[in-house]
């Protein structure tokens, strides 16, 4: 994912809109494999911060996907 994000780092190769919601994208993935990571762990507390994460960064970037 690291590789896929510094491509993305780019400006010229990607508009401004692509670029965030291809940012919006990726911390998703992450964020998702941390949630099951916490799940497994039992650490209800970090899955619930990673949840209010994930509708904070859907929510502030909703202009960008509607």
């Amino acid at each position: 994912m690291c590789f896929i994000f510094s491509e993305l780092n780019d400006s010229e190769s990607i508009d401004e809109i692509s670029y965030k919601r291809a940012k919006h994208v990726i911390n998703e993935i992450e964020r998702t494999l941390k949630a099951a990571k916490a799940l497994k762990n039992g650490s209800l507390d970090e899955f619930g911060c990673l949840m209010n994460e994930s509708h904070d960064s859907l929510r502030l970037k909703k202009r960008t996907f509607c």
